[in-house]
């Protein structure tokens, strides 16, 4: 199995389980249906091309952001997993409708299933960042740098320059979050490397 087909196993896996926890917050989800369900999601996710994943070096792919970062902002995820509605999804609808705990508890059931797996990658490729987030991010861009790596010294000079008002404590604070989402990478030495292509727009794409 290769780089591209381990990184998909792991987040179907990722993807099944959270499915399987908003079904049983929802309380529509036992033992009973799990194999009905596991099949269903296989059928709805597929990978995403090799040649699409060989396009970039990291799982980031774009933020999205009003200049200044005023807003907010969207970061977009190249995961190697994607929707793919094949019929046999639906065709399974019936199936796990036909089992004794879905008809039980609710019939649309499978529905549920398809609708939260879209909800689930949607979730898991996009995030949306808090206006100071984003407004961290595009400073960090800000920062003259031939190798898109940048310190929080760095970062924080250009919001001052900006008449933004942060600390280093701050700044620091919130690129651990983005590198938590990401949007970023460390380096040995503390130092903070871009990873995502920065879009500044107008609007942000809606929630």
């Amino acid at each position: 199995m290769d780089q591209g087909e381990t990184k998909f196993e792991t987040e179907k896996q990722l993807l099944l389980r959270k499915v399987q926890e908003d079904l049983s917050r929802l309380r529509r989800f036992d033992e009973s249906i799990r194999e009905q369900v596991d099949s269903i999601v296989d059928d709805c996710v597929g990978a995403v091309p090799i040649e699409i994943t060989q396009k970039t070096s990291s799982t980031s792919y774009l933020v999205i952001m009003a200049d200044g970062g005023r807003g907010g902002g969207v970061s977009r995820k190249l995961w190697n997993i994607r929707l793919t509605w094949r019929e046999r999804a639906w065709d399974k609808l019936e199936q796990l409708g036909a089992t004794s705990a879905a008809a039980t508890i609710v019939p649309w059931l499978g529905v549920l299933v398809v609708l939260l797996v879209a909800k689930t990658v949607l979730d898991l490729t996009e995030i949306h960042l808090s206006e100071r987030h984003a407004m961290v991010l595009w400073a960090s861009w800000k920062v003259p740098s031939h190798d898109h790596i940048v310190s929080v010294d760095q970062i924080l000079s250009v919001l001052v320059s900006a008449n933004e008002h942060f600390t280093e404590t701050e700044v620091g604070s919130l690129m651990s979050d983005l590198h938590y989402f990401e949007c970023v990478s460390r380096e040995p030495d503390g130092r903070f490397r871009l990873v995502e292509s920065l879009e500044l727009r107008t609007h942000l794409p809606a929630r």
